[in-house]
């Protein structure tokens, strides 16, 4: 959350290795929240369910992740 600008954008990519229910709650509250109080988009991206129906934009999506990580987007 720190590293991230005003007017930028924070995602939430899942969150099964959270440790436990506080913590799932806690995340939400920053990226709902806290994001916005901070001048800030919060978002969640969840693969599960969509993968499940439909494969295809999570394979175009995850390059493009892997990308901007590269260029330290």
């Amino acid at each position: 959350m720190r590293a991230t600008k005003k007017g930028g954008a924070v995602v939430w990519y899942g969150f099964m290795g959270a440790a436990s229910f506080p913590a799932i709650l806690r995340n939400c509250w920053d990226i709902f929240v806290g994001a916005r109080l901070g001048g800030k988009k919060g978002s969640f991206y969840g693969i599960t369910a969509l993968y499940r129906r439909d494969p295809e934009p999570f394979k175009a999506d995850l390059p493009k992740l892997f990308e901007l990580l590269a260029r330290g987007r």
